[in-house]
């Protein structure tokens, strides 16, 4: 938008009305995030993708993709998936929060997960990460 010519105001108007999508896991440590969240996360991509394929082959028709220059992030574990440690997802939150946009969009249920496990990430999340970034209340 500067390229374009637009102004800084407008520019951070305008941030200030997007909001980006991720898949949320928190667990106790970093460790067992990784070995419940990311497989949980990958079953997810490749069981929409295999839908997609198969509509494609029953229908012929395909949800058009525009070309980008990037990988989309949301089939990503390193951009579309937030997970580890209440300190760790609070740390990946502030980096989008320092962004300027509106806000983050979270997804706790993935795919195949229990849903016990996805109830205790959802837990995590709103006892030790959210109330992180809560506004302050006036006096």
């Amino acid at each position: 938008m500067r390229e374009a010519g637009f102004e800084d105001e407008t520019i951070a108007r305008n941030l200030g009305r997007c909001w980006v999508w991720r898949n949320v896991f928190v667990a106790e440590t970093d460790a067992e995030a990784e070995r419940v969240g990311v497989p949980a996360f990958a079953a997810m991509v490749e069981s929409r993708a295999a839908l997609r394929n198969r509509i494609y082959r029953e229908t012929g028709m395909r949800i058009e993709v525009p070309a980008a220059d990037l990988p989309s992030a949301r089939g990503n574990v390193e951009h579309g998936f937030i997970h580890g440690s209440p300190a760790r997802v609070a740390e990946a939150v502030a980096e989008i929060a320092a962004l300027g946009i509106g806000g983050i969009i979270a997804s706790f249920r993935l795919g195949p997960l229990a849903h016990e496990a996805a109830a205790a990430s959802l837990t995590l999340f709103m006892h030790q990460v959210a109330p992180e970034f809560r506004a302050p209340t006036a006096p």
